[in-house]
């Protein structure tokens, strides 16, 4: 808003986009919000169809979905053919880590008979 004087009087006044001028904030009418132009979180989902038919057009459609198929996103099994590559090198290489819950059992029941005290 600006203070302006025109022809001696005083008030308030508005640039009006449309208009292109300064008007009476009394006679200034804001433009309607634009629709479509909010937050865009999950419009990327908009009108989407799963390759069976099923509406998935929401985030939580999709993930219902997706856990009623067993089907996932590429990205959630990031660095697992890595970690496996690795390991199976690991392996061939006998630079095997024992596995925990196995070496914790072996422990339990040799400490039953008492082998270690």
């Amino acid at each position: 808003m600006l203070e302006h004087r025109d022809d001696g009087r005083r008030g308030r006044f508005i640039w009006d986009e449309q208009r292109h001028r300064l008007v009476s904030a009394d006679e200034y009418v804001p433009p309607a919000a634009k629709t479509g132009t909010g937050i865009m979180s999950g419009r990327c989902h908009e009108n989407q169809v799963a390759p069976d038919g099923t509406d998935i057009s929401t985030r939580s459609k999709r993930k219902a979905w997706m856990r009623a198929t067993g089907n996932a996103d590429f990205g959630d099994y990031k660095n697992v053919r890595a970690k496996a590559a690795a390991e199976k090198a690991a392996k061939a290489r006998g630079e095997v880590k024992p596995d925990r819950q196995l070496r914790d059992l072996i422990g339990r029941e040799l400490y039953k008979q008492k082998v270690i005290l």
